[in-house]
């Protein structure tokens, strides 16, 4: 194991450095590197063994949380920022720029998971509410706007066919199941695209069978409709379309 202070080789149990004295640590939590030549440094402000440099603090660079000094150079960074989304769950804009030190960046994302958890449970909500009417002209809300024909698809598999047709016509169970699975699947894969798209209801919905295979048997089971806004429902938030949108757009492409 090569000290990380003066470079010296040591045994790989060895603890403590034989040149040195210095506590040898095999497994550090966070490296320090030299500005000039790259090689790592066991602290960050001793000479570097290799080049006899060192890494130096920006004293102008501090965390926007604790107000600690931040180090950092062209080879290595204490600095830390948050990511968009993280940026909009506490409470900032998609450009913020603040920097935090390793320890408080953590506590700041934990947070920020915490805020995306209580979103996520309200979302499940709205969605699970979202009215899906075959209805093109509904009679019971009032749609202010049209925002987008949308279409989903899943796969059932239909192997149990044979056995169907093996009973006379007796409706198997667990085609019917597999079926049943993939209507879900479809329908809430339909209301993500219409909420991704601003709506809150679909309206004009239809939905189609189609056999893919003879020798594997499956069946196509699609669904379509219109994604609109009506006055009657809940639609969310510019805050809350932004997290939405970012959470589920992935999954969907």
């Amino acid at each position: 194991m090569q000290c990380h202070n003066c470079g010296k080789q040591n045994d790989k149990n060895a603890t403590h450095c034989s040149s040195c004295n210095k506590k040898l640590n095999a497994n550090p939590s966070e490296e320090f590197y030299c500005t000039h030549c790259g090689n790592p440094l066991l602290f960050a402000n001793a000479p570097c063994p290799y080049c006899n440099s060192s890494l130096k603090k920006n004293p102008d660079l501090t965390c926007i949380k604790c107000g600690q000094n931040i180090q950092k150079n062209s080879m290595f960074s204490h600095s830390r920022k948050l990511n968009e989304l993280d940026s909009v769950l506490l409470g900032f804009n998609t450009n913020y720029n603040g920097e935090y030190c390793t320890k408080c960046i953590k506590e700041e994302r934990a947070k920020a998971k915490n805020i995306l958890e209580s979103y996520k449970n309200r979302f499940t909500s709205i969605l699970a509410q979202m009215p899906v009417i075959t209805l093109e002209k509904p009679t019971n809300f009032t749609v202010s706007k049209y925002c987008n024909i949308i279409t989903a698809q899943a796969v059932a598999d239909a192997s149990e066919i044979k056995e169907f047709l093996k009973q006379n016509g007796k409706f198997n169970a667990e085609l019917e199941n597999n079926l049943h699975y993939a209507e879900k699947e479809c329908l809430a894969s339909l209301k993500k695209k219409a909420v991704l798209l601003g709506a809150n209801a679909i309206i004009g919905c239809d939905i189609e069978y189609a056999q893919l295979s003879i020798e594997k048997p499956a069946f196509l089971v699609a669904f379509m409709g219109t994604a609109v806004v009506a006055e009657d429902f809940e639609i969310l938030t510019e805050t809350e379309q932004y997290i939405f949108n970012a959470i589920n757009l992935k999954s969907l492409n």
